[in-house]
């Protein structure tokens, strides 16, 4: 996906692909827009050849479907997605750990075979997207214990999560779509009252805009001659001529 090694410095658009830029609102955030250019859509030859799998696909009939273990803190309790690394075509791999929100930070709770473990603060980043009228017709693979599970997702976040993953390490990103069982009521009510502090404490924002098409290239343009002419906001709001 790319890296930035400053990112109070807003880089341009790459054909389309990438846009970092620095939004800042009384405090600098770097937010990532991720386009997948036509040319790569047009290659691909099938779903299956780049690892997208629906969620009754004959060759995973032996995977259980992933069951959510509930919170140990409804209020203030979190889960956060680890995507394991691999190649475009690769399918999606990942796991969920537990984090828990004290003071604004979210620090990960001790697992049950290391109950003495220090609560580490996580690093994480923060995906939007548009669910729109996606359907979850598709899987994930979600590591739990020694074996995995297939957990239900639509096609356009597994997009998203492809070219968020990268290579070589893992990345740890909060999802709404994921990170709350979105079947228990409770648990989405309290997860809806964190979501401000868990955009907000995030290293990055994430934003998935889809596959390329014009209405995606009319937010780049939009945010490329509008948007980065709010970096200077916070000055032109303390001058004392405005």
């Amino acid at each position: 996906m790319g890296s930035i090694s400053n990112p109070r410095q807003p880089r341009e658009c790459l054909n389309n692909t990438l846009l970092w830029a620095n939004h800042s609102y009384r405090k600098s955030r770097v937010y990532l827009l991720s386009i997948m250019p036509p040319s790569t859509v047009e290659s691909i030859e099938g779903d299956k050849h780049m690892g997208i799998l629906t969620f009754d696909d004959a060759s995973t009939t032996s995977i259980p479907v992933f069951e959510y273990e509930p919170l140990r803190n409804n209020n203030y309790g979190v889960r956060f997605l680890r995507l394991f690394p691999g190649r475009l075509e690769d399918h999606v791999m990942s796991e969920l750990f537990e984090a828990e929100l004290r003071d604004r930070m979210c620090y990960e709770l001790p697992q049950p075979w290391n109950p003495d473990a220090q609560p580490a603060r996580v690093k994480y980043e923060a995906l939007s997207w548009s669910w729109g009228r996606a359907t979850a017709q598709h899987q994930v693979h979600v590591r739990k214990g020694r074996g995995i599970a297939k957990m239900r997702c639509s096609k356009d976040l597994i997009w998203a999560l492809k070219h968020l993953r990268r290579p070589h390490e893992d990345r740890i990103l909060w999802i709404d779509a994921i990170c709350i069982n979105q079947r228990d009521n409770i648990e989405r009510n309290h997860q809806v009252e964190n979501m401000a502090v868990l955009y907000d404490q995030a290293f990055n924002v994430c934003v998935w805009l889809g596959h390329d098409n014009e209405e995606s290239k009319m937010a780049i343009d939009f945010i490329k001659n509008e948007i980065m002419e709010f970096q200077n906001f916070d000055d032109l709001c303390e001058r004392k001529e405005n």
